[in-house]
């Protein structure tokens, strides 16, 4: 059996909105049969802090869940709205939207 948790820090002000979109987040993989749960240190010297715990018989399938939330873009975005994330690593974790493409004129 291999545990694997995730402790995140909710930005300034943020603490109920994140734990709104985690918990949700958990549910739906919850509901597709994934092992987890949700908790939340209220009292602690780093401040508020959020923990998910996945638990699995295997490795491979805590590895495989991990893979598909990193893949998703949109939902790295949607994280690092609500979490507090070090100035410098925004780009490497994928917490800046992506380029938007310019759509040229053809000027009729």
């Amino acid at each position: 059996m291999y545990m694997h948790r995730s402790r995140l820090a909710p930005a300034l002000g943020k603490t109920a909105e994140a734990k709104r979109l985690l918990a949700d987040h958990v549910r739906h993989l919850q509901g597709q049969g994934q092992r987890l749960t949700l908790s939340e240190r209220i009292y602690s010297s780093e401040g508020p802090m959020l923990l998910v715990t996945h638990v699995a018989g295997e490795l491979a399938d805590i590895e495989r869940v991990q893979a598909r939330c990193f893949a998703c873009w949109a939902w790295r975005f949607c994280l690092c709205q609500v979490l507090s994330v070090p100035e410098g690593t925004m780009s490497r974790v994928g917490c800046t939207p992506p380029p938007r493409r310019m759509v040229l004129s053809s000027g009729i």
